[in-house]
C-alpha cells in the first residue's frame, strides 16, 4: 500500500515559485545591466576634459587670479629669502602678469586636469596642482631685471593647494561621487550573483506543475 505526505495547506505551490524565481531573475539581470553603466557614468560624468575646460573658463575670474598670484608668490619669496622679501611687490606683480596670460590659463587647466584625474582614479593624498611652468616663466621675466635674484629663485616650489574655495569644494565633490561608483560597479556583479542563485533555489523542480 503506498502512502502520500500530508499536503501543507500554507506551504507556497509551484506558481508562486515560479513567480519569486522570476522576479529574482529580473532584479539579477538589472544589476548586470546596471554595473556596466556604472562604469560609463563614472567615465563620462567624471571626465578630466570636461573639467579641464570649466577650470580654464573659472581662471577669468579675479578670486582664482589673485589666489594663484599670493599662491606662487608665496612660493617665489620663500625660496628667495629676504632678498625676495625686499621686493615682493615685484615679484607678485611679475607672477600677477603670467597668471593672467593665455599661456598660463592652459598650464593651470592641465594641471588641475590632471589632479582631477588623480582624484577619480581614487588616489588619495593633498589636493596639490603643480604649475611649474608658472613659476619658469616668472622667474624668467625676474632674471630680465635682477639676474641674481632670479637666481635665488631657482627651485621654488611649484605646487599650489586647491583643497579651499569653488575649485576645492568640486574636487572633494568629485572624489566622493567616484568613490561611490566605483563601490557600487563592485557591488552590483556580487548582487547580481546572489540573485540568481537564490533564483535558481526558489525556483520549481522541472516538471511540476502549478496547481
Amino acid at each position: 500500500m503506498s502512502s502520500s505526505a500530508p499536503h501543507d495547506p500554507h506551504a507556497p505551490g509551484p506558481r508562486w515559485r515560479r513567480i519569486t524565481a522570476g522576479t529574482l531573475l529580473g532584479l539579477a539581470i538589472l544589476a548586470v545591466i546596471l554595473a556596466p553603466v556604472m562604469l560609463y557614468v563614472r567615465t563620462q560624468l567624471l571626465d578630466s576634459g570636461e573639467f579641464q575646460s570649466r577650470t580654464e573658463t573659472a581662471l577669468a575670474g579675479q578670486d582664482v587670479q589673485d589666489y594663484l598670484t599670493d599662491a606662487l608668490t608665496a612660493n617665489l619669496v620663500a625660496r628667495g629669502g629676504s632678498d625676495a622679501e625686499r621686493v615682493e611687490p615685484l615679484v607678485r606683480a611679475v607672477v600677477n602678469g603670467v597668471v593672467t596670460s593665455e599661456r598660463f590659463e592652459e598650464a593651470f587647466g592641465r594641471a588641475v586636469g590632471a589632479l582631477h584625474a588623480r582624484i577619480v582614479s581614487g588616489e588619495t593624498g593633498a589636493r596639490v596642482i603643480r604649475v611649474q611652468e608658472g613659476v619658469d616663466r616668472a622667474v624668467d621675466a625676474i632674471a630680465a631685471v635682477d639676474p641674481a635674484l632670479a637666481e635665488r629663485l631657482e627651485g621654488a616650489r611649484s605646487e599650489i593647494e586647491v583643497g579651499q574655495g569653488t575649485t576645492g569644494r568640486r574636487l572633494a565633490q568629485i572624489a566622493e561621487l567616484a568613490q561611490k561608483l566605483r563601490v557600487l560597479g563592485i557591488i552590483l556583479p556580487i548582487v547580481a550573483f546572489v540573485l540568481i542563485a537564490l533564483s535558481i533555489a526558489v525556483a520549481p523542480a522541472p516538471g511540476v506543475e502549478g496547481s
